[in-house]
């Protein structure tokens, strides 16, 4: 992703690297997440995930942002603050195992949105 010069095909790399590590994840961080409100311990991991996931998605914005191919209306900030929101376990778990979709479609549907609300 980081050598992709392209800032589109850069965001699908990240986006099918994400993919792929959801698969794995996702299933856990939903038990992690559920049990942050009754357990300290596990409240501790959830925030820590969120704070590594916030830097990782931080860190592709500043990455799009080099390559020139953030909206010139949108701040580093803002689109970091998108990513975030949006490449969240929780979007994924509601679109893969509430509604059914594949991890493909999830793929293509992250892609589609984050490409018109980010990019140039």
């Amino acid at each position: 992703m980081r050598d992709e010069p392209d800032g589109r095909r850069a965001l699908a790399i990240w986006l099918a690297n994400s993919r792929v590590i959801f698969g794995r994840v996702a299933p856990i961080m939903k038990i992690v997440r559920d049990a942050a409100g009754a357990d300290a311990e596990m409240a501790a991991q959830w925030e820590t995930n969120q704070n590594q996931r916030f830097l990782a998605h931080d860190t592709l914005a500043r990455h799009l942002a080099g390559k020139q191919a953030l909206r010139p209306d949108l701040s580093i900030e803002e689109a970091a603050d998108v990513i975030f929101t949006l490449v969240s376990v929780e979007v994924y778990l509601l679109l893969t195992g509430v509604r059914g979709w594949t991890p493909e479609e999830w793929e293509r549907w992250i892609n589609k949105i984050l490409s018109a609300t980010i990019l140039r």
